[in-house]
This record gives structure tokens, C-alpha cells and sequence, in this order.
């Protein structure tokens, strides 16, 4: 967060429940990369499942506030990201996990620290934004992928 040292945002962050005690899973994007796993297990069509090895992780240790200054200046922030596209050059998918650029008037740009979100970009609907705001040590990506599921096979 633009602003905060990167201690003082962390400490702040596992007051609020948002970050663990240890955040080395989280800062490292691990824990991202963990829900990446279990939301294209769940939701893509592949040949095999998807492996923690099979995603590209950077966490966010480098992102300096220059960096953070430097994305304000071009109206944008910087959000961990974790990504599944597919490359129809290799008929695969590619999964990554790293610090982005999103514009700040966008989706992404517009979530706080607690909120959840996921972007889908499909064949027939186009592109589909879920966000929740919750906030505390307990929820997780799988309420977004329950809630999905629900939708999908039409439970309550």
C-alpha cells in the first residue's frame, strides 16, 4: 500500500486478520498460487491436474514504493495477480502468479485489501467480475469457488 513501509502495511494487515501471522506464504504469492491450483482444478478444462509446479510465482518482496509511486503517476496500482490464459499456440494453459499493473478506476484496481476477487474471461458470456468483501481470518477463495459451483449446478 502506497504510503505504509512494507513492515508497518504487513503488521497492519495481520491486525486486521487479512495477512497470517507468517506472511511469508502470502507475500511470496504461495498462498495465491494455492487458490490458482484449486480454481483451475475445479473450473478448466485440462488434460491432467494442475500442479503448484506447473505455476509461474513472483511474490511482491521487490515492489518498492517507487514502484508503487511510479504505477500511481500512470493511474494505475499494482495488485498480486494470479492468472490462468490459454495459449492456443500449445493448446495449454499457462498459470502465473506476480505483482501486475491494473488501472486504478478498473475492477482490480478498485478492490481494497479485503476484498476477494476473480475475473473470468469466457467464450460466450465474455468477461465475468465476482468480488466479496469480507474481512477477518476465515474466508478464503474456496467462498468464491462455493459460490460458483452453486450457481453452476444450480444448489442453494
Amino acid at each position: 500500500q502506497q504510503g505504509f513501509s512494507r513492515e508497518s502495511a504487513l503488521k497492519t494487515a495481520q491486525e486486521r486478520g487479512i495477512a497470517e501471522a507468517d506472511p511469508t506464504l502470502d507475500v511470496a504469492g504461495i498462498d495465491s498460487a494455492n487458490k490458482l491450483v484449486i480454481i483451475a482444478n475445479t473450473l478448466l478444462e485440462r488434460q491432467s491436474s494442475v500442479k503448484l509446479s506447473d505455476v509461474k510465482v513472483k511474490g511482491i518482496e521487490q515492489v518498492s514504493q517507487k514502484d508503487l509511486s511510479q504505477a500511481n503517476l500512470e493511474g494505475c496500482t499494482i495488485k498480486l495477480l494470479a492468472s490462468a490464459k490459454y495459449d492456443a499456440e500449445l493448446g495449454t494453459y499457462q498459470y502465473a502468479v506476480g505483482p501486475t499493473k491494473v488501472p486504478l478506476n478498473s475492477f482490480l484496481g478498485n478492490s481494497n485489501e479485503t476484498d476477494m476477487c476473480i475475473v473470468f474471461t469466457t467464450d460466450i458470456y465474455e468477461t465475468i467480475s465476482l468480488k466479496t468483501n469480507e474481512t477477518g481470518v476465515f474466508p478464503t477463495s474456496a467462498a468464491v469457488i462455493r459460490d460458483i459451483l452453486h450457481l453452476s449446478f444450480g444448489s442453494e
